[in-house]
């Protein structure tokens, strides 16, 4: 619609990039897509089972280098403490967002796990294996640690937190 009747209107919408080819990438530009924001989470394909998330990270690679070609901005989402990411599972992703086509226009958030009450998280702590230690709900925003895994216990994943916080600076002030 917004190609054929010649309207240009900037816009960015949220989306999976995992299934952007080229020609998907070259119609959202010409219909006046200007960011697409993508919740990748995380890099490793154990965590994103465990989760129940199926997009596979080298397509997620391939959906953004499709939609680098058309200077489409990417806004990627990632989150620290799923159940069962361990240290080494962090730093894949972080190796994983060194490797992605990002430029300045460009932006990482990087949010900490939260298990909303009606969520799976919250529902089925005992098959994630996690241990809710805050119960003030006002701190469940997504910034706020408030539980810990089989894992990663508070303090680890305080520090792992840092990193992640780290890296998503470095994006803004690409």
């Amino acid at each position: 619609m917004f190609i054929e009747n010649k309207i240009v209107i900037p816009w960015g919408c949220e989306l999976r990039v995992d299934t952007i080819n080229s020609e998907d990438a070259y119609l959202l530009k010409n219909a006046g897509c200007q960011l697409i924001a993508t919740g990748i989470e995380s890099a490793n394909k154990t965590v994103l089972k465990k989760n129940f998330k199926y997009q596979d990270p080298g397509q997620v690679k391939k959906g953004i280098i499709n939609l680098k070609k058309y200077d489409i901005a990417i806004q990627a989402y990632f989150v620290l403490g799923l159940p069962g990411e361990t240290e080494n599972s962090f730093y894949q992703t972080i190796e994983y967002i060194d490797s992605l086509p990002l430029d300045e226009g460009d932006k990482i958030n990087y949010f900490v796990a939260t298990p909303y009450p009606g969520s799976r998280l919250w529902d089925e702590k005992e098959y994630f294996e996690i241990k809710i230690f805050e119960k003030n709900f006002t701190k469940y925003d997504c910034n706020t640690l408030i539980f810990e895994t089989k894992e990663l216990t508070k303090d680890e994943l305080e520090q792992l937190y840092i990193i992640a916080k780290n890296i998503e600076n470095q994006y803004k002030q690409i």
